[in-house]
């Protein structure tokens, strides 16, 4: 099973840039995350919707329909 949410070190390999980079986007709310205690989280299905956003300028709704 796939985690819900991503590390730091996960989402850096995932958008293949630096963990300094992925902790300067959150702190500038470039990337939706949340904080659990001392560590960022970044939520998995929001992570590729967001990618998703940035690439085509299009959200995708859950029913997998684009507005």
């Amino acid at each position: 099973m796939d985690t819900m949410l991503l590390d730091a070190t996960q989402v850096a390999e995932t958008l293949n840039v630096g963990v300094k980079k992925v902790y300067r986007m959150v702190q500038a709310k470039e990337i939706p995350s949340l904080q659990i205690g001392g560590s960022i989280r970044v939520p998995r299905q929001a992570l590729f919707e967001w990618i998703q956003f940035k690439t085509t300028g299009m959200m995708v709704e859950e029913e997998g329909e684009q507005q």
